[in-house]
C-alpha cells in the first residue's frame, strides 16, 4: 500500500491580513514564519484545492513565555481553538527552536475540494502568535497516526527522571546506578505496524 505524503502549508504562503508579517529564521520550515506585529490580531487563509478526504491537522507555532494569547483554526466543518500557555525552556520571548511547538489539533477532519482553511492569531502582552506551518496528514485505514511517549511518563525501574531544558518535555531519564534499568508502558494505540524512533 502506498502511504500518501503529508501536505505542509507554509504560513508565509497563506493570504495574510491584520497584523501578521513574514519573518526569516534559518530553523523555521522554509526558513520563514509569520508573527503578529506588536501583539495585535491577524488572520491567515487559503483554499484547499484537491483535498477531498480525511486528514489529521498539525500546527507548528511558537509558544512564548511573555503572554497567553490564543489561536483558532477553521477547517472543513471544524472550529478549533487553543491557548498558548506553555512555558518553553529558557523563558523564550521570541520565535526560537526552544519555543517551537508541534501540536495535533485534530485527529481527523473531513475535507471537500475547495474548502477554506482560516487561521486567527490573537496577541497577548508580548506574545506574537508566531506560526510556522500547518500540516495535513491523510488518514488511511489501518495506518495509525504517529505519537510520542515521553520516557519520564513511563514506569521506571532504576531509572530516574531529571530536568533537562533541551530534552523533549524538558525532562529525560538516566540510570541511578551502573546497572541495567527498565522503562515500560502499556501500548495506548490500536494494533498495527509502527516505525519506532528512540531519542537518546
Amino acid at each position: 500500500m502506498t502511504i500518501p505524503e503529508p501536505i505542509r502549508i507554509e504560513a508565509e504562503a497563506m493570504e495574510k491580513s491584520g497584523a501578521y508579517r513574514a519573518k526569516s529564521k534559518k530553523f523555521a520550515s522554509g526558513q520563514t514564519f509569520v508573527e503578529l506585529h506588536q501583539g495585535q490580531d491577524g488572520q491567515l487563509k487559503t483554499i484547499l484545492a484537491g483535498m477531498r478526504g480525511t486528514y489529521a491537522v498539525i500546527v507548528g507555532y511558537a509558544d512564548e513565555s511573555d503572554g497567553a494569547e490564543s489561536m483558532e483554526l477553521s477547517i472543513g466543518d471544524e472550529q478549533i481553538r487553543w491557548q498558548l500557555d506553555q512555558h518553553p525552556a529558557n523563558n523564550q520571548t521570541r520565535f526560537s527552536e526552544e519555543s517551537l511547538v508541534r501540536r495535533v489539533v485534530s485527529d481527523g477532519v473531513e475535507l471537500k475540494d475547495g474548502d477554506h482553511l482560516e487561521f486567527w492569531g490573537r496577541g497577548d502582552r508580548g506574545e506574537r502568535a508566531a506560526v510556522d506551518y500547518i500540516e495535513l496528514i491523510p488518514i488511511v485505514p489501518n495506518i495509525p497516526l504517529p505519537f510520542r511517549v515521553e520516557a519520564e511518563d513511563m514506569d521506571l525501574s532504576l531509572y530516574q527522571a531529571e530536568g533537562e531544558a533541551e530534552a523533549s518535555g524538558d525532562r529525560l531519564i538516566r540510570l541511578t546506578q551502573k546497572e541495567q534499568g527498565l522503562a515500560q508502558f502499556a501500548f495506548p494505540k490500536q494494533s498495527g505496524l509502527y516505525d519506532v524512533v528512540v531519542g537518546y
